[in-house]
């Protein structure tokens, strides 16, 4: 699945490119002929993807909860990634997160990103709520998250819980 905006898309990774991820990266790159940094994919995405195929393996409904790529339209790059996990919190409630390369960072790329992948797990009726953590000195995140309508909902030593919660007109 995949969502475009303007000069950006994001892709949710489906069964056929986690597996290849995780054997073989070189082959989704040729599958999407996308150009990558040298240390793509990140930790934090392979971590991932033992818990996403599983589930995916069980249910082809859980696309798009899990890992999605952030691609530049124009150079067919990865530029970052964002994530949807099942929340522990509440189930109706899903948990966000993002990296973007620093060299695209401050140009609108992840502000995008995260309202396109909100506008879209909102729309699932069993999700109502999508929460992200944050850093309060992370300044690129505290503004990545306050101009896609989320609200600071509670805070923990150094970490800030935000909340985007599905509104009547969605």
């Amino acid at each position: 699945m995949r969502l475009t905006k303007n000069q950006l898309s994001i892709l949710a990774l489906d069964l056929q490119d986690v597996q290849a991820l995780q054997q073989n990266p070189s082959f989704l790159l040729q599958r999407h002929q996308f150009l990558v940094d040298d240390d793509w994919p990140k930790d934090h995405v392979k971590a991932l993807l033992p818990i996403y195929s599983e589930m995916l393996s069980e249910d082809q409904r859980f696309l798009g909860f899990g890992p999605w790529l952030i691609i530049q339209n124009h150079t067919k790059r990865i530029i970052g990634d964002i994530s949807i996990q099942l929340s522990s919190v509440g189930n109706r409630e899903v948990e966000i997160g993002y990296y973007i390369y620093p060299e695209y960072r401050r140009l609108g790329y992840a502000t995008k990103a995260v309202q396109m992948l909100c506008d879209w797990v909102l729309e699932c009726p069993k999700v109502n709520v999508v929460r992200a953590e944050c850093s309060r000195t992370n300044t690129g995140s505290l503004q990545v998250l306050t101009k896609s309508g989320f609200e600071c909902v509670k805070e923990q030593k150094d970490i800030l819980i935000f909340a985007k919660r599905k509104t009547s007109i969605q």
